[in-house]
């Protein structure tokens, strides 16, 4: 229901959110979804993994089963 709630309100002006919630993660599709992570003392911002996007796409994971699994990770160039 929250997320669904800031998916319409994003549809009006920018909205970013944080969370460790498996559940509110699961509202969004892989593409809406940004990985923050700290390399070397740098934070970094990206898109999900490319095959853990896939798995999502093929229905084989949910975004928040991936991260009770091994985490969400960022794609790296």
């Amino acid at each position: 229901m929250l997320g669904n709630v800031l998916q319409e309100a994003g549809l009006r002006s920018q909205v970013l959110i944080t969370t460790h919630s498996p559940d509110l993660i699961d509202t969004f599709s892989p593409d809406m979804l940004r990985i923050v992570e700290k390399e070397d003392g740098v934070t970094k911002v990206g898109p999900l993994l490319k095959s853990q996007s896939e798995a999502i796409a093929e229905n084989l994971f949910s975004p928040g089963e991936l991260m009770r699994i091994d985490g969400l990770q960022r794609e790296r160039k």
